[in-house]
């Protein structure tokens, strides 16, 4: 009964959040507040990196006058591997803003927007997301499968794109717009979703590229951006992580438990000391025991959760169920605190939609200065790439001449490299080359002559590469090679 009755109140926020007046008077100064209608422009004809590409992750091929007849789009089978329900595919807007082929890609960025409730939803400049986007893109309109969306100038993604401290020939970023990952769907729902984010993320790059992840979500965003941060963290814990929550909400119903909130616990509340009035607090968490429970998880990841604990759903629905609210790691009464080296969090008085335009400057200013702790960190973990050539790369003979050198190795981490060469004759090598000698074939034979190159860095990381040559000692018509020593006779 409480799930029906939560869902109905979120649903009811759909046209009262957006007149939410915000907080008394605190310490911090008020959000900024937008001077773009529509984000300032007229027309999406410009491109990057004024507007991103945006997508329905699936969409009806005819109007509403008669059933949808739903066609997925070729770049989102994730969604539909992971059976995710159709009606929350055609809900799911995913927008591109920086697409580098996937052999260029050493940073990845993804931002998603809280849980979308009516087109009046307002700005998230943290996420890139100006007041009226829906004007650009109806969410509304299942039949509406691609268009352009333009990006809040001024905001984190938009700062991202043009400062110049991130190359754009190497950082893929992209925008939950509605990322359909509701408070209140069930869990094996939030699993399928989850899964197909991360899926759908993971073949924008390859891992042994990857210098660095960055995760920005604003309520229900704040917590998916989490799952996905401990999904990279689980599998490839060598790749550095940086998140930023903007008072992220999790369902601590007995259901759920998300992200180790827990609603009929003691202590399961965390006060915001910006505030003598009580009912301004987050749900306790556990990260530290749920969703990063290992120190290998731990290291290489910086999570800042900004949080203002208010109760956005009002306190008559929130007396029909049990109170939504942003989550807290520390139990403390500070106005920031650490856990480690990997979690802080700030309280801070802005409205749970004013999160999502917290100081971009200051949010962009602590990326630049995590992407530039953890990246030298990751390139030493790199392993370098081993480049080798042979030539000829075919021959004839008993005995043929070749020549192998290295072809372009490259460290990942700026240091020199070592090169040793193995020969399959048993023989060694060291250094780049080019490097001549003699391979034997015996007759009435053919096979490959292999010359294996390892490089090493400076860090002992290592890379190899088996370059061959194919030789063949034989005539054209299948006898001896003329001349070739020991040639056999045939038999009588």
């Amino acid at each position: 009964m409480n799930r029906i009755i939560t869902f109905l109140c979120l649903s009811f926020i759909s046209v009262t959040v957006s007149a939410y007046e915000g907080l008394p008077p605190g310490i911090d100064p008020p959000p900024p507040v937008s001077p773009y209608d529509r984000c300032g422009i007229t027309s999406l004809t410009s491109g990057f990196p004024t507007t991103a590409y945006a997508q329905r992750v699936s969409y009806c091929r005819n109007d509403l006058l008669f059933p949808c007849n739903n066609k997925i789009q070729s770049d989102f089978y994730e969604w539909e591997n992971n059976n995710v329900a159709k009606d929350k595919q055609r809900r799911t807007i995913i927008a591109t803003y920086n697409e580098p082929p996937r052999s260029n890609v050493d940073t990845l960025m993804y931002f998603s927007m809280g849980q979308y409730f009516s087109s009046n939803d307002i700005q998230a400049s943290n996420i890139g997301m100006c007041d009226d986007w829906n004007w650009w893109f109806d969410h509304n309109d299942t039949t509406l499968a691609n268009g352009h969306m333009p990006i809040m100038p001024g905001s984190v993604p938009k700062l991202v794109a043009t400062n110049g401290d991130f190359d754009m020939e190497s950082t893929f970023i992209a925008i939950a717009v509605d990322a359909r990952f509701n408070y209140d769907f069930t869990l094996p729902n939030q699993r399928e979703i989850i899964q197909a984010h991360y899926q759908w993320l993971k073949k924008k790059f390859y891992t042994e590229n990857l210098k660095f992840i960055y995760l920005a979500g604003h309520s229900r965003g704040g917590a998916l951006v989490t799952h996905l941060a401990a999904k990279f963290k689980e599998e490839s814990p060598e790749i550095p992580v940086m998140v930023h929550l903007y008072d992220p909400v999790a369902n601590p119903d007995n259901q759920h438990n998300e992200l180790g909130t827990q609603l009929n616990t003691y202590p399961s509340k965390v006060y915001n000391p910006r505030f003598t009035d009580v009912s301004y607090w987050a749900w306790l968490s556990d990260l530290e025991n749920t969703s990063f429970e290992t120190p290998e998880k731990r290291e290489l990841l910086y999570i800042h959760n900004l949080l203002s604990g208010d109760p956005f759903i009002g306190s008559f629905f929130e007396f029909l169920s049990h109170k939504v609210r942003a989550f807290a790691e520390v139990n403390s009464q500070n106005l920031s605190d650490t856990k480690g080296s990997w979690y802080k969090q700030s309280w801070l008085t802005y409205s749970h939609n004013g999160m999502a335009n917290t100081n971009d400057v200051q949010r962009y200013n602590e990326l630049v200065n995590k992407h530039e702790e953890f990246t030298p960190l990751r390139e030493r973990t790199m392993e370098p790439i081993a480049e080798c050539k042979v030539t000829p790369s075919t021959a004839e003979g008993q005995y043929a001449s070749v020549t192998f050198s290295d072809d372009g190795s490259a460290s990942r981490n700026g240091t020199n490299l070592t090169y040793s060469w193995y020969l399959s004759n048993g023989t060694t090598r060291t250094g780049k080359g080019p490097f001549t000698t003699t391979v034997f074939t015996p007759d009435n034979t053919s096979m490959n002559h292999t010359f294996r190159l390892t490089v090493t860095d400076a860090y002992g990381n290592n890379d190899s590469m088996t370059c061959s040559v194919f030789v063949s000692n034989y005539d054209s018509d299948g006898t001896c090679l003329e001349g070739s020593r020991n040639c056999l006779e045939p038999a009588l």
